[in-house]
């Protein structure tokens, strides 16, 4: 099946749930935060921050622009990706059926309707929807290739350290499961503040109640590491990350710059490269097309920061709020996050003049009744850039198929 990625609520992370801490404080910041989500159109997100191992969530408005979905804990995206490290773990020790729903695999956890999500759909399963007949369409990810890609994660933790999976949504529940199954999971959290960790926190997949409420994925790395460890670390994560089909289509891209507004990115093992204000801003291949993801590496902070922005209603390369936020609230100078505002919105207008200017010259893409015209990419052989409307000529995802 064709493989449509759309992305719809700004940060959607598969979010730790937050516990009040003196060192973060959302109060001052909402207001900024909800005038920065008003300023790039956004209807709703989830604000993260990683504090000294500690992760706070504040989530506010909607995931989808008909204002159904409420953005929380509570939706299937936000549940599906926060058990695929484990799971994928457990699959590659073949420790139980991959048949099981997460209701079954944790009856303690009120889910919603994220419990009818299945083991196998939650691993191989990284963007979809819904049908009527309750089947869910999507692109799939092989769960042996993330079992795989978790492997090398380790060898990156040093002896006496621990891999933290930083989602207390199904920490405790699915450390007491792995205990049941009789399964060491290294990686839990540690309960020993001092401990020392890298946290790795992903958002996951959207299935909507109708064909037109996509999403897309996107990461935020807090990381306790070296810069070359960090960057050893990042190629991996193009496979958690949205579409990153350059590297799934097998495809071995030359180094290349790119892009409109005098951007210039270098290409290297699946990411593009950017240097911005003295910062590496990593963002796989779709962010060249069109911005759905980018990863901020801050040095000094030890911290990459990733966010969604929400293309459907505007923005394309909208990072810098979430970073201003980041930035904000550890209590850094938050300048050059307006450069990176005024950028993106910039980058926003030039998307669509680009998308207006190919126009809907490929082959429409069909979801249930709705037709999604499409427009070629240059230079790629698979992918096609996805317009919300002939008329619109608005960038709003990107379809690759393998011939």
């Amino acid at each position: 099946m064709r493989r449509l990625t759309l992305s719809l609520a700004a940060i959607l992370l598969a979010a730790s749930l937050a516990l009040a801490r003196s060192s973060v404080d959302f109060d001052p910041l909402r207001p900024e935060i909800l005038a920065d989500a008003e300023t790039l159109a956004l209807v709703g997100g989830a604000v993260v921050i990683v504090d000294h191992g500690e992760s706070y969530v504040w989530t506010f408005g909607t995931s989808d622009a008909e204002r159904r979905v409420p953005v929380d804990l509570d939706t299937r995206f936000s549940t599906g990706s926060v058990a695929k490290p484990l799971v994928a773990y457990w699959l590659d020790q073949q420790a139980f059926d991959t048949g099981i729903t997460l209701a079954a695999l944790w009856p303690e956890l009120d889910l919603g309707q994220a419990g009818a999500v299945t083991v196998e759909q939650a691993v191989d399963q990284t963007s979809g929807f819904v049908r009527d007949d309750g089947a869910w369409v999507g692109r799939t990810v092989n769960s042996e290739a993330a079992a795989a890609i978790l492997r090398q994660y380790t060898p990156l933790t040093p002896a006496g350290e621990r891999f933290t999976y930083n989602s207390v949504v199904f920490a405790l529940a699915a450390a007491g499961a792995a205990r049941d199954l009789g399964v060491d999971i290294p990686w839990m959290p540690s309960s020993d503040p001092s401990a020392t960790s890298f946290e790795l926190t992903l958002a996951g997949d959207l299935a909507a109640v109708e064909p037109f409420d996509h999403g897309i994925m996107s990461a935020a790395v807090n990381a306790r590491l070296s810069a070359a460890q960090l960057e050893a670390l990042l190629p991996d994560l193009i496979s958690w990350v949205d579409d990153a089909q350059a590297l799934r289509l097998g495809e071995d891209a030359p180094e290349r710059s790119c892009c409109p507004l005098g951007r210039s990115l270098r290409y290297a093992n699946g990411w593009f490269i950017e240097q911005f204000e003295g910062y590496d801003v990593y963002s796989h291949p779709g962010s060249a097309i069109g911005g759905t993801a980018a990863i901020m590496v801050v040095p000094e902070l030890a911290l990459g920061a990733a966010v969604l922005v929400n293309q459907d209603h505007g923005d394309v390369f909208a990072n810098s709020a979430r970073y201003k936020i980041v930035l904000q609230a550890l209590g850094r100078d938050t300048g050059q996050a307006g450069v990176l505002i005024r950028r993106a919105m910039a980058q926003r207008a030039a998307w669509s003049a680009l998308a207006a200017g190919l126009g809907a010259q490929g082959e429409p893409i069909e979801y249930g009744a709705l037709r999604w015209p499409t427009a070629r990419i240059p230079g790629s052989e698979h992918c096609r850039i996805v317009l919300r409307g002939p008329l619109l000529g608005q960038y709003i995802g990107t379809d690759c198929t393998k011939p």
